[in-house]
């Protein structure tokens, strides 16, 4: 579900698909200040997708990590769509995060056998999205960089380590994104630079 329009094969890059679960916060939304935890310890399974260059010399060192929009419903890649060529020319990894319980719900619909099992509602305990900002976070972490040394059990950049992490996201998903920046991410930053548009 939402593979790449761009063929990648022959570009060096491959697509690959994860499933990531754990354990998410719910927190305050005062306007403009650093949150704090709501309560704790909500489950969440959802997919991300990896494109990134086969070969380690292709790659530039950077990770670019979009929150997926879900402003038609289904989990739309946009900035994929809109600069993927540049990416793939440049060498980025790219990491596509379903964080969003509609995006999940389109990808049941299209094979509730693969998808079944995704939720990011604790089982309808946070049915607004409230736990999208620590799933964003969480596939940040996944991502190992450079001089440190791993604790990840799954390598999904298959030994590419990443110089800098940047965030991005587009319409709803940048309005989002821009609440993670300005209440979440200071509590523990994660990402390096971040584009917030559209």
């Amino acid at each position: 579900y939402s593979a790449s329009a761009i063929e990648l094969t022959s570009r060096g890059y491959l697509e690959e698909e994860y499933f990531i679960e754990g354990l998410a916060n719910r927190y305050s939304s005062s306007e403009m200040e650093n949150s704090v935890i709501v309560d704790s310890g909500h489950r969440y399974k959802t997919r991300l997708i990896v494109r990134r260059p086969v070969s380690a010399s292709q790659f530039n060192g950077v990770v670019v990590i979009e929150w997926i929009n879900v402003t038609g419903g289904p989990d739309k890649d946009i900035d994929w769509w809109q600069s993927g060529e540049h990416f793939i020319q440049n060498g980025y990894a790219y990491v596509a995060v379903s964080a969003q319980q509609m995006g999940i719900d389109t990808m049941k619909t299209w094979s509730s056998r693969r998808y079944s099992s995704l939720d990011v509602t604790h089982g309808g305990v946070a049915t607004r999205d409230e736990l999208s900002y620590d799933i964003f976070s969480s596939v940040g972490k996944s991502i190992n960089r450079t001089g440190e040394t791993s604790g990840n059990s799954v390598d999904i950049l298959n030994g590419l380590k990443a110089e800098q992490i940047l965030a991005t996201g587009h319409s709803q998903s940048a309005s989002r994104l821009a609440v993670y920046l300005n209440n979440i991410h200071p509590l523990e930053p994660i990402y390096d630079g971040v584009m917030v548009h559209g």
